[in-house]
């Protein structure tokens, strides 16, 4: 497409399940001034931008998805944005897997990241999420960076043939919980 895939903004709603958005020159899926779907069994993939751009306050849930090879990067939450996002394998993106910046709260939960440039998850700029029982594996990034003043707790996640597990810097507060370091992994 010449645009953004699905916009969810005002207060809108509603369910995509079993779709896929492909080949869009901006973002894939765009949430934003409290619009709250859910998104289901959905491929957000090959696109020019951000696979999933939540910001101004955007919230729903993804839930059993494949963020892939998006250029601009799998999933980036900025200003408020609080979504729930489980289940989910997101993979070789090209800018990074998933951001949190601007105050933007938000989950990970059981989710897949493997083969994604730059990072799987950056926290910075007062981001607070809650990553909770995801895998990380087979990455020669760092799979968690929080910078920046960034805040977070990671609990119950799994990391496996990573060259750098958490980089933790700049005034950034993160606390882990029960994670297996294994194969490889270095902090």
């Amino acid at each position: 497409g010449l645009g953004v895939g699905m916009l969810f903004t005002h207060g809108g709603a509603g369910k995509l399940d079993g779709c896929i958005v492909t080949d869009n020159a901006r973002d894939g899926i765009a949430i934003c001034g409290l619009a709250c779907p859910s998104i289901w069994n959905t491929r957000i993939v090959d696109g020019q931008g951000v696979g999933l751009h939540i910001f101004d306050s955007g919230k729903g849930e993804l839930i059993n998805c494949d963020i892939s090879a998006n250029k601009g990067g799998g999933v980036l939450f900025e200003r408020g944005a609080d979504t729930a996002i489980r289940s989910c394998n997101i993979f070789d993106c090209a800018s990074g897997g998933v951001l949190f910046s601007q105050g933007s709260i938000g989950s990970l939960t059981m989710c897949n990241f493997y083969n994604n440039s730059s990072y799987s998850v950056k926290v910075q700029r007062d981001g607070n999420p809650l990553i909770s029982a995801c895998k990380f594996h087979d990455l020669t990034s760092p799979a968690i960076e929080s910078v920046l003043s960034a805040r977070g707790k990671v609990e119950r996640c799994n990391f496996k043939s990573v060259q750098i597990c958490a980089l933790v810097s700049d005034e950034s507060v993160t606390t882990f919980e029960t994670c297996t370091f294994e194969e490889g992994c270095s902090t």
